[in-house]
């Protein structure tokens, strides 16, 4: 969290939340209006993909500041990272994200993520 108290992204990882079905995330570096701050959040090529992903599924995007509030209520939270792919958060401290389960447009998009990195190596 930045001081402001919006969700960044984790410290290697973009974020990314699911509301009733509504995608939210952060915005990051060049996302920003004009005049704006600059936004302390890097862009990820992980992000940009399951952001196109999430777009092809039919849900609206939403690039905007994230508070704790918006994290505790969503029905999914994920965090993308080049390494890993996409990864459920299913519980923050003992607060439980949406079911407490991995949700369903995450378990595809973990799998769509699988696909195309083992068909590229």
């Amino acid at each position: 969290f930045q001081v402001s108290n919006h969700l960044a992204g984790g410290c290697v990882s973009n974020a990314i939340l699911i509301r009733n079905g509504l995608c939210v995330t952060p915005i990051v570096r060049g996302e920003e209006t004009q005049g704006a701050m600059p936004s302390p959040v890097l862009p990820g090529v992980t992000r940009a993909s399951v952001l196109d992903w999430i777009a092809e599924e039919g849900l609206d995007i939403e690039r905007r500041m994230v508070t704790i509030d918006d994290v505790l209520k969503a029905d999914e939270f994920m965090l993308t990272n080049s390494s890993w792919g996409v990864l459920p958060v299913v519980r923050v401290e003992a607060n439980e994200i949406g079911e407490g389960t991995r949700g369903a447009l995450t378990a595809k998009l973990v799998d769509r993520w699988r696909e195309r990195t083992h068909a590229e190596a």
